[in-house]
């Protein structure tokens, strides 16, 4: 809804425009000065009793005056060259949509900001603050087990009603100006973002995979077990009995996950039922690269012995149509924490900007000062995983995508500016979907669940191993590939396991 402000600045614009090209009619212009000098009278009364900090009002008004210079200008050198005039005047009310109406990314609009408050002492005051918009305001995470581990403690919701959507910037402001707040941003939504696969499965280029190390059938489909050694792998766990000194807990977060699916089911241990189900498939598909259940002569393979070393968990936070918020996010990573997982597999993000990173980067600390290493996909923008979240938040491995060549893939976003970037398998990946069926699938996406399933195996050999031993290990033992530069280290499993 246009406030009284920007109407009273609407006609300021307007009254000067009329004044020029009525000029020469001395009546009409009489009137159009006048309408002018109201306009501009109620402009600088209602701007003065606005909400905003002085100086906030004195950019306002800057900015505001530059505009009117240039609307004078333009009825003052075209009011009589009708096509031209109009031209320029579609020109200014443009650039007044963008200034004024800018374009705001989705919003959740069960709450719309994030604040993180600087003491709760002062709740009431930002209450009061934001009553003239019929704001609620409530706490965005009120179950953390272990509050002191990070500031999601001091975040809360605003919801905005739907007829003030167009005062969130002013809301903002507000919120800053109250000096109550350390930081306010978007509650953003987010969506999958999948990569169309052709359907087929790329053959493996070596023979034959001895029986006796992996059955499943649909294993010659799978052609990243030549290339990261997986049948080697198996071999070296079988024959030196190598025992977990825990089962890891790698939770999927995602739209959940079929957890009846038969090549998943003896890996899998249930959070909640309502995250054991899948009607969307990503999240389904992401298991079956992390934890499918290794030689039980169905479907395909994984890098887990068995399910003493590893347990696939679900962690729904996209609904069935891809679609999630940053907090229906961080809510998740809260509950994979507190509920013990090991390492979280985040196969989701979006665009980063100033006005998302905060929470994200709480959210992370949290995971991390609760034991569990966070492997989050890199994205598939192709462009630098620094400019995603949560990729490009400290303290969280991102994982690149390459090609059955081992080459960067096209859609693949470059991890070389963020903190720690690996590569992993991620074009016509096959994997388990819902309902006991199977298919290819690209993506970062599909990479970050492979690298999540090394880290879970090395948590169950060393309980203790934080991120960012985690990561000096698999950089250390990772592969040089002609796109290493861009991609980071191609990802070893049985090196990795080695050098624990």
């Amino acid at each position: 809804m246009i406030d009284a402000y920007l109407l009273s600045y609407a006609g300021v614009l307007g009254a000067t425009l009329w004044w020029y090209i009525l000029e020469s009619r001395d009546k009409a212009t009489t009137y159009a000065k006048g309408l002018f000098f109201l306009s501009a009278l109620s402009y600088l009364v209602l701007l003065l009793g606005s909400d905003g900090s002085w100086i906030g009002k004195i950019l306002w008004f800057s900015r505001d005056f530059g505009i009117f210079l240039c609307t004078a200008l333009i009825g003052h050198y075209f009011a009589r060259r009708t096509a031209v005039l109009s031209a320029a005047v579609a020109g200014l009310v443009f650039l007044l949509k963008m200034i004024y109406f800018p374009a705001l990314p989705a919003l959740d609009p069960q709450g719309e900001l994030l604040f993180d408050i600087k003491q709760h002492s002062q709740l009431q005051q930002i209450r009061q603050a934001l009553t003239p918009y019929g704001v609620k305001i409530t706490r965005a995470f009120p179950r953390l087990k272990h509050p002191a581990y990070s500031e999601l403690d001091d975040f809360y919701t605003v919801d905005v009603p739907r007829s003030n959507m167009r005062k969130i910037p002013r809301i903002t402001q507000r919120l800053y100006d109250t000096g109550a707040v350390d930081w306010v941003e978007h509650n953003e939504m987010i969506h999958l973002t999948p990569i169309a696969s052709d359907g087929s499965a790329i053959s493996r280029g070596g023979g034959k995979i001895p029986a006796n190390v992996i059955n499943d059938p649909h294993a010659d489909k799978q052609w990243l077990i030549e290339p990261f050694d997986i049948v080697s792998l198996h071999q070296r766990f079988k024959k030196q009995g190598i025992s977990p000194k825990k089962t890891a807990k790698i939770a999927i977060l995602d739209t959940g996950v079929d957890a009846a699916h038969p090549d998943l089911k003896a890996n899998y241990t249930s959070t909640a039922a309502k995250y054991d189900s899948d009607k969307q498939g990503h999240g389904t598909h992401c298991a079956g690269i992390a934890g499918a259940v290794t030689n039980n002569n169905v479907g395909i393979a994984s890098m887990i012995p068995g399910h003493k070393f590893v347990t696939i968990t679900s962690i729904k936070v996209l609904n069935d149509q891809g679609g999630g918020t940053q907090k229906s996010i961080i809510d998740g990573m809260i509950q994979a924490a507190d509920t013990g997982a090991d390492v979280l597999s985040m196969s989701l993000g979006g665009p980063s900007s100033d006005d998302r990173q905060r929470a994200y980067e709480e959210a992370i600390k949290y995971a991390n000062k609760s034991g569990a290493i966070v492997v989050v996909a890199a994205g598939n923008s192709n462009e630098d995983a620094r400019r995603h979240l949560p990729a490009g938040a400290p303290g969280v491995i991102a994982v690149s995508a390459v090609d059955a060549e081992l080459r960067k893939a096209p859609f693949s976003n470059r991890v070389d500016n963020v903190d720690m970037g690996i590569a992993g398998p991620g074009v016509e990946i096959y994997s388990t979907l819902p309902g006991n069926g199977y298919g290819n699938l690209n993506g970062t996406s599909m990479a970050a669940p492979f690298v999540a399933s090394v880290v879970g195996m090395m948590k169950s050999i060393k309980p203790k191993l934080t991120t960012k031993e985690a990561y000096q290990i698999l950089k250390r033992t990772g592969q040089s590939a002609q796109d290493s530069n861009v991609t980071g280290p191609l990802i070893q499993p049985l090196k990795a396991l080695k050098s624990l």
